[in-house]
């Protein structure tokens, strides 16, 4: 379908149109899933909100928490409540990946390293196509983290018996906090991250100077770039005063990586793909490490 949309008409063709198409593409597939319904399970959000103080497990497969006026949550409700939040984390992933496109596609050209390029303009110009490629790729983890972990919410009243028994939930975010750490976490960082690396690539772009530029421009974007950067630092500590489980987002980053290496390096007996994205993850640092680290002298000369 994205395919067909950008050959239909060269009018289509800019960068920005693709990048637009590309959200609106995603979003169809993510922001309204098919959501088949457990029977005799009722939306949480039907529920009171109303949390009582202590919490009461069962004997059952279904973990129940006990609210103010005898209202029960079970696993089910609160896994289907997570999926709704999955379902919604999808949407504005897939249009920040397509704004981390289009900025992508436009600037390729102009911060492509020069070989008279000064060290620290080479510097900036590497750190801005990092920031942006990572930025999309980060959307696009997001978009399929919350994708799977919603299919496999949906299934949560098919796991073995006991699983959850003993322990008590009373949000849906507790619920996959205890549950589900690691794709919580990959939901939640990615998406946010993805998007501090999209504002600060394009800071970078905006603070390098280009030839041709007046006086009046540069200090236009100069301050355009110091505007973005304060806008993240802004945005960083409304996250951090409303952030659960974790004090601020630099220890929620901590946290996931120990998970992570747990789950994927740390494992025994090793999982059979870790022999594949192992030697993966080292030749991609080593060809990070050569292309910051790459002499000017070996880019061929600037054509007119």
């Amino acid at each position: 379908f994205y395919s067909l949309l950008i050959h239909s008409s060269a009018m289509m063709n800019t960068p920005l149109v693709k990048g637009i198409i590309f959200s609106l593409c995603v979003i169809l597939t993510t922001a309204i899933p098919f959501r088949p319904r457990h029977h005799g399970v009722n939306q949480f959000s039907k529920k009171s909100k109303n949390v009582h103080t202590s919490l009461q497990s069962t004997t059952t497969s279904s973990v129940l928490s006990t609210l103010r006026g005898g209202a029960e949550f079970s696993e089910l409700e609160l896994a289907d409540a997570a999926f709704e939040w999955c379902s919604n984390l999808g949407a504005p992933a897939a249009l920040v990946g397509g704004a981390v496109l289009a900025t992508l596609s436009e600037t390729r050209e102009a911060m492509a390293p020069k070989r008279n390029d000064s060290s620290k303009v080479r510097l900036f110009k590497q750190l801005q196509r990092f920031l942006l490629v990572s930025a999309f790729a980060l959307e696009i983890i997001s978009i399929f983290a919350t994708t799977v972990t919603g299919t496999m919410l949906l299934s949560e009243g098919d796991r073995p018996t006991g699983a959850g028994v003993g322990t008590a939930y009373i949000s849906p975010m507790g619920f996959m906090h205890h549950n589900h750490a690691f794709e919580y976490l990959t939901a939640r960082i990615t998406f946010l991250q993805g998007l501090f690396n999209w504002l600060l690539g394009t800071a970078l772009e905006l603070a390098i100077p280009k030839s041709g530029e007046g006086e009046s421009s540069r200090r236009m974007n100069a301050f355009i770039s110091g505007s973005l950067v304060t806008m993240i630092f802004l945005m960083l500590s409304f996250y951090n005063k409303h952030m659960t489980f974790y004090d601020n987002y630099f220890g929620m980053l901590v946290h996931y990586a120990k998970v992570g290496i747990a789950r994927y390096f740390a494992h025994w007996p090793p999982r059979p793909m870790a022999f594949l994205y192992t030697p993966a993850l080292i030749w991609t640092v080593r060809a990070g490490y050569l292309a910051f680290t790459c002499n000017p002298t070996l880019d061929e000369d600037e054509k007119d």
